[in-house]
């Protein structure tokens, strides 16, 4: 996760990067990029994310390479008033749920709701 990149015009993005592996072996990599990087309040900006799989797509083929209207939020039960280190994320594309991570950060995060794209690179 990064949240000091800016676009071609100046914008501050928040970029997810998502790796998928096959038993191990390294198949696809996307990117979800939003200009609503202002909705993430964290004291880190660059952090590597580890995270436990709890939806993901039945195949890699399944994925779009584009999606202009993806949207990536966390899911709580409740909303905290402060800062998580393990937040549940949710990838739509679509408008449908593609996929479901329990995912730690280095810097505790606060809940997001997201919408940006996707790109295969």
């Amino acid at each position: 996760m990064r949240l000091d990149e800016t676009d071609e015009f100046g914008n501050t993005i928040a970029r997810f990067s998502f790796h998928f592996y096959n038993e191990g072996t390294f198949e696809e990599a996307y990117d979800f990029t939003s200009l609503d990087a202002q909705e993430i309040s964290t004291s880190g900006i660059d952090q590597r994310l580890a995270s436990a799989i709890a939806i993901t797509p039945d195949s890699i083929d399944s994925l779009p390479s584009v999606d202009q209207d993806a949207g990536l939020q966390t899911l709580s039960d409740a909303s905290p008033t402060s800062a998580l280190q393990t937040q549940n994320i949710s990838l739509s594309l679509g408008g449908a749920l593609v996929g479901k991570w329990s995912v730690t950060f280095e810097t505790p995060i606060h809940e997001f709701n997201l919408g940006g794209a996707w790109a295969k690179l």
